[in-house]
């Protein structure tokens, strides 16, 4: 895959056009798709690392507000440019939105964290193209797929990483009724 570097002189031009000085612009652990920098203190802006990422971060710039519509606290889309024109590629810049590491909290704050993520998650798919019509371009997952071999080709492409698909294997526990608890005698 050819990646993409934005250079020095591109992150500080994107910092001006948001009012933010050049040397306040700073690398965050990029993901799998983006490479990601804080804009001084308020923005986070999003540059696909190649081509291949480019319809997801087109898709999430639509996404995003009709998900902030529905009610789902989501990053409030600052900037999104998909002209190439001063990057390369399309871009996204995002509010950021600050919080702490899940494992930073206590038990019980975990827990809230993890029904709230629940609840989020719940407005987020009760959103369908009846619901949410002004999203034409954003592919209708299939509901017959099984969503084991999904996640077997989401690592085996690089989408999502070992960890991330062995807990999502772990679903899997709460998506089948559980033996018999003498089921292994038999």
């Amino acid at each position: 895959m050819v990646e993409h570097e934005p250079s020095d002189e591109t992150l500080a031009a994107l910092a001006r056009r948001h009012g933010v000085a050049a040397g306040r612009v700073r690398p965050l652990p990029r993901g799998v798709a983006n490479h990601v920098f804080l804009l001084g203190d308020d923005l986070v802006l999003r540059i696909p690392r190649g081509e291949r990422f480019l319809p997801d971060l087109v898709k999430e710039a639509a996404v995003i507000p009709v998900a902030r519509r529905a009610g789902v606290r989501a990053p409030e889309v600052a900037d999104f440019d998909a002209t190439r024109e001063r990057v390369g590629v399309p871009y996204m810049v995002l509010a950021r939105v600050r919080g702490v590491e899940l494992s930073d909290l206590a038990p019980d704050g975990a827990a809230r964290a993890l029904r709230e993520v629940g609840r989020e998650l719940a407005r987020l798919h009760r959103l369908s193209p009846d619901t949410a019509p002004e999203l034409p371009g954003v592919p209708v997952d299939d509901v017959t797929a099984d969503p084991w071999t999904l996640i077997a080709g989401l690592h085996a492409e690089g989408w999502i990483d070992a960890e991330a698909a062995r807990l999502l294997g772990l679903l899997r526990f709460f998506t089948s009724p559980p033996p018999h608890p003498w089921a292994e005698l038999a």
